[in-house]
């Protein structure tokens, strides 16, 4: 999949900049209302994220995002667009829905990012310096993706281009992206959400408890 999107992109998608209010933002069938537990989180966990471009706050999207994929409801949405007609797979190919060609690119970029030696190596001989081997075998797919993320605003990263032009700043879509990845990421066995989710609070008793219970929340929709 990645190489078919990796060949689609290479020979230019056809841009589609639709007129719609936030409410209307759809991506595999899951809307924007889906993100209110969340958003009323963010501002206490990154305060001053900027949510126009891309960042480490996104974990906390796709943190939730990977805990409604046990909500049935949630989940039977997941790919409502693509089994609405037969044609649906080869639409998303073609650059024809591209809110659900852009997350299935963006999820491919989170997937190399945790586990890919591109962007694995130097966190790896940075972590060895305090910690142990084992230790640092389970935190290296964490600390490789914050990386990522805490870098991309700056480092203008070559495979993030086109997505970010189709956000295009607006910071709902980076929202729906950052969940909706987190469900499709639900089955790669091993991603590491729940030591991504550990990390997110801080050590903060307050927010660890703001965060169960939306985790919660999420896992438990119906």
């Amino acid at each position: 999949l990645a190489t078919i999107l990796s060949s689609t992109a290479g020979k230019g998608l056809r841009r589609i900049m639709d007129i719609y209010s936030e409410t209307d933002l759809q991506i595999f069938g899951i809307g924007i209302n889906e993100l209110a537990p969340v958003r009323n989180l963010m501002p206490k966990m990154f305060p001053n994220a900027d949510q126009s471009q891309i960042g480490e706050w996104g974990l906390l999207y796709l943190v939730c995002g990977f805990c409604c994929a046990g909500s049935p409801s949630i989940s039977k949405d997941l790919f409502a667009t693509l089994a609405a007609s037969p044609n649906s797979y080869n639409q998303v190919i073609k650059g024809e829905l591209p809110y659900e060609l852009h997350t299935l690119e963006f999820r491919d970029i989170l997937l190399k990012w945790s586990t890919d030696e591109h962007g694995t190596e130097s966190v790896r001989q940075f972590l060895k310096e305090t910690m142990s081997p084992e230790e640092v075998e389970k935190l290296v797919p964490v600390t490789s993706v914050r990386y990522f993320l805490c870098h991309a605003p700056t480092r203008n990263f070559p495979e993030l281009r086109m997505i970010s032009r189709w956000v295009n700043g607006e910071s709902a879509k980076w929202e729906l992206l950052f969940f909706t990845v987190g469900l499709l990421l639900n089955n790669p066995a091993g991603y590491p959400f729940m030591e991504i989710a550990r990390f997110l609070p801080n050590g903060d008793r307050q927010l660890i408890t703001e965060l169960q219970d939306v985790m919660r929340a999420y896992t438990q929709r119906t």
